[in-house]
């Protein structure tokens, strides 16, 4: 039996609001047309979760995928096939990297394939973003460094590291970035 495509991307981001529930504490929601929805000049919405807490505004912006597989080998080479010269991984990069910058919060992409254990993703953040993380003594394991522009880790590994470090983080990254702090 075969599953819509938007149907698993449905079942994805509410099984990664489970998750990020868990490890924040905090209500999240989705975001109407799996973050397709552009609400005026609101930065709020990007993404395909957002956090539902009052006057609160969260420094991620979640894309979230749930693909039949992910090949990490192809981060490593290139295929010939002209119409996939990038690899699905940095194509979904690249989404929400670009909707973290509309956004002016920090990437957080969330992967999962056909398989995986419930509650298990591969979380991706930005080269940049990890280094901070770094350097106040938080490092998930296990990770892949993918150049300088990826870090691939598994939610397992990040649920051990307290939100509010996290969030710290991101929040001085934020200012670093763009000059200013999210609140």
């Amino acid at each position: 039996m075969r599953i819509n495509s938007r149907k698993k991307g449905a079942n994805g981001e509410k099984m990664a609001i489970s998750w990020l529930s868990n490890w924040t504490s905090m209500k999240f929601v989705r975001v109407p047309a799996s973050g397709g929805l552009r609400w005026k000049n609101t930065t709020n919405s990007v993404g395909d979760i957002i956090c539902d807490e009052p006057n609160y505004i969260l420094p991620l912006s979640i894309e979230v995928k749930f693909v039949r597989d992910i090949n990490f080998e192809h981060l490593l080479y290139h295929r010939g096939n002209k119409a996939r010269r990038m690899p699905r991984i940095r194509q979904f990069w690249k989404q929400a990297y670009d909707d973290s910058q509309r956004g002016k919060k920090r990437p957080f992409l969330m992967m999962r394939y056909n398989g995986l254990p419930s509650n298990m993703f591969f979380v991706v953040i930005g080269y940049h973003d990890w280094k901070a993380l770094e350097e106040i003594g938080i490092q998930p394991r296990p990770f892949l460094q993918l150049d300088q522009k990826i870090f691939i880790t598994t939610t397992k590994a990040l649920g051990g590291v307290h939100w509010f470090e996290f969030e710290e983080v991101m929040l001085q990254r934020i200012k670093k970035t763009y000059g200013k702090k999210v609140s």
